[in-house]
């Protein structure tokens, strides 16, 4: 019997137009360099981005530090009576590339749209940083953005992570650190299409092997970059693994 064809939909003209004129695909013999130079051309323009009190740091947290942040605040935070949510919020780009500026109003988006105190995190990147480089960074901000909520004018008891592709992957992981090492107290966790397995015999791995953005030579980069040993099993890594433990398994 034929396997019945899976419709899909065309992509928007509009963003059809944008992938023509910026294409993203590449491969690890391209190079990190290449990826990150694509990313840094698209750009919003400035007048379109809401307008937001903003403040740079370097923060500290242990052992670790010189970690850049951006912290937003929502517009009218000056009038809000009493402690506003925080939002830790990690960017996407294949733990390869991305940084505070390329997803700059990504994190006024959600500023705005939660009405939050966001707090976007600049972790080190891979292949120069490898895993676990990355997930310490991110892990630190979320206990230094826990310990100093209050000086931010942030509640921390309402505090959430959040993030896109890789970033979810990173907002997930910080979910199972807070839970495995009593807190700090999360509310909420916004997760972007996040990366979470690294099983490429899935369907939408396979149906997907040759898609206009993220393709299968993308795919392969960013793991040999950012896990160039890869363990399945470290949840640190990829936060939903296989149920070969009972520990790894969801509750019945």
């Amino acid at each position: 019997m034929t396997e019945p064809t899976i419709a899909r939909p065309d992509i928007d003209p509009t963003f059809k137009t944008l992938l023509d004129a910026f294409p993203m695909t590449f491969s690890a013999a391209d190079g990190v360099e290449v990826a990150r130079s694509r990313l840094r051309l698209l750009k919003v323009p400035p007048e379109m981005l809401p307008d937001l009190r903003i403040e740079d740091r370097t923060i500290r947290h242990g052992e670790i530090g010189d970690i850049p942040v951006r912290i937003y605040w929502p517009a009218g935070d000056d009038e809000v009576d009493g402690p506003m949510p925080v939002i830790v919020f990690y960017h996407g780009g294949g733990f390869a590339f991305g940084d505070l500026d390329t997803h700059d109003p990504v994190a006024r988006a959600h500023a705005v749209g939660a009405e939050a105190i966001v707090v976007s995190v600049d972790y080190r990147l891979a292949p120069e940083h490898p895993f676990p480089a990355g997930v310490d960074d991110c892990w630190a901000a979320l206990q230094w953005v826990a310990e100093n909520a209050e000086e931010l004018g942030g509640d921390p008891n309402r505090i959430a992570v959040a993030g896109d592709s890789a970033g979810g992957n990173l907002a997930a992981v910080m979910a199972h650190l807070a839970r495995d090492n009593d807190g700090p107290a999360l509310r909420f966790q916004l997760l972007w299409y996040p990366s979470v397995t690294a099983d490429l015999s899935l369907p939408s791995y396979t149906e997907n092997a040759f898609a206009p953005m993220l393709d299968g030579d993308v795919i392969d980069a960013f793991l040999s970059w950012y896990l160039p040993e890869l363990d399945t099993t470290d949840p640190k890594a990829l936060p939903t693994p296989s149920c070969s433990t009972p520990r790894a398994c969801p509750p019945n």
